[in-house]
């Protein structure tokens, strides 16, 4: 049962449990797995006079909901304080706009030739054009392992064979196609990736994540750590108030501006 929940989830769970937890402590409510409607309602009132947002209040019914005996998501008076909320205080999507993506491959054209770029920039630089050439989560570019990159001469394949967000019994595993584009080597991923596995074996060690951190002593990236390079890309390209995750619906935009189904 535990197994079924992700890392992240427990993460995003924990601190709306305690607030329940107190949330029972003061209102003499002594099991905190035997909730009524009533009091999982006014919980959630206390939160959107706090100030939660909408998905703030949908993480709390769901923590709640996992951890207690009755069937509290499925109640009607429990749909209606959400159809309320909604009205009263709607989510807004994160951003209004996209970014141009042009913007930072003109950025990263002027990152040439490779060999003249210390660690670092290098290092920004693939992680931001795997970022844009896939449009995939930073959570997938993260679990990128050398041990898992078929190369040939059309360009590379990698695979993933481990657990990720979109990971779904019988489906079937994303497949990251990463083609050579001989007339535009500054924008070629397979180019600056066979660069920077060059330049970092002397630093992997027995580390088989593809990107490294960039200083000593060379440890696997974490994901915020890679979305804090994409985002410092983004930044020295003059686009700001973005995250490193933007790359996503920034690159699968302008993909569909070019005509990409």
């Amino acid at each position: 049962m535990e197994a079924s929940l992700a890392p992240a989830t427990h993460r995003q769970y924990t601190p709306a449990i305690r607030k329940w937890q107190a949330f029972c402590a003061a209102n003499n409510i002594a099991d905190i797995h035997s909730g009524r409607t009533t009091d999982l309602l006014h919980f959630l009132t206390d939160l959107f006079e706090q100030g939660a947002t909408y998905g703030t209040l949908n993480t709390a019914r769901s923590a709640i909901s996992l951890i207690s005996r009755r069937d509290l998501s499925r109640d009607a008076r429990v749909h209606r304080f959400f159809k309320g909320a909604f009205r009263l205080r709607p989510p807004r999507p994160k951003y209004q706009f996209t970014w141009d993506v042009q913007l930072v491959l003109s950025l990263l054209d002027s990152w040439w030739p490779l060999e003249s770029i210390p660690l670092d920039r290098l290092t920004w630089r693939l992680a931001t054009l795997l970022a844009i050439a896939s449009g995939q989560r930073i959570q997938t570019l993260a679990a990128i392992s050398i041990n898992n990159i078929r190369s040939s001469d059309q360009g590379y394949e990698i695979v993933f064979p481990d657990i990720l967000k979109t990971t779904r019994p019988g489906a079937a595993q994303p497949l990251m196609k990463l083609p050579v584009f001989p007339t535009e080597p500054r924008r070629c991923v397979p180019t600056t990736l066979r660069h920077y596995l060059s330049v970092t074996r002397r630093h992997r060690g027995q580390h088989c994540q593809l990107l490294l951190c960039t200083t000593p002593p060379y440890r696997p990236a974490s994901r915020n750590s890679i979305s804090r390079w994409i985002k410092r890309v983004l930044e020295t390209a003059g686009i700001f108030n973005y995250s490193g995750q933007s790359t996503r619906h920034a690159a699968t935009s302008a993909a569909k501006l070019k005509g990409v189904d």
